[in-house]
């Protein structure tokens, strides 16, 4: 179900040593297309729930309960951080016009890791809608829609993050995103 560029010890080997010199890394086509399509039709006969709360967010979501990818994610990414990682939540996220998440001083990151798998098929950068990881004014992190992206980022508790408003130039497009920590 990984592309198998990612498989090669060679590559594994310098995704590692990347990671452990930075907080984060943008793996692109990281399913095989196959599976990423499988995927993308699977989740678009699901029904999110909408959730709105004007001075903290607006999207819908729901659990992810695809024990099978999870399990595999979670075993590259431990793989690539040569220890056991332990992520246990998921979430899908589907963000349209007019969707955000906002920075609240009371909510910060935890420890430890969040992994993005990006399904947007197609995303005009102009649309906004990306996830920015912050700590205090500085961001640090910007993970723009780019689809069948695997996005692994360290978190602490110093961080922050938000996904910013989403504009007309959207259309009717969305960003669908899941979220492993």
């Amino acid at each position: 179900m990984i592309n198998s560029q990612y498989l090669s010890s060679e590559v594994l080997n310098n995704i590692t040593s990347y990671l452990k010199k930075s907080s984060s890394i943008q793996l692109q086509e990281i399913l095989t297309q196959e599976i990423y399509q499988k995927l993308l039709n699977n989740l678009s006969k699901l029904k999110l729930k909408r959730e709105y709360i004007p001075n903290s967010h607006s999207y819908s979501s729901l659990e992810f309960k695809d024990n099978e990818l999870i399990s595999l994610l979670t075993e590259f990414i431990s793989k690539l951080l040569n220890k056991k990682v332990k992520l246990i939540s998921s979430k899908l996220y589907s963000f349209a016009h007019k969707d955000y998440t906002l920075l609240q001083d009371d909510i910060s990151e935890e420890k430890g890791i969040t992994a993005i798998l990006e399904l947007t098929p197609d995303w005009n950068l102009e649309s906004n809608g990306y996830t920015s990881f912050m700590i205090k004014d500085e961001e640090l992190i910007r993970i723009n829609p780019s689809h069948n992206t695997l996005s692994i980022i360290k978190t602490t508790k110093k961080m922050q993050s938000f996904v910013k408003y989403i504009n007309h130039y959207s259309k009717d497009k969305k960003r669908l995103f899941i979220e492993l920590k």
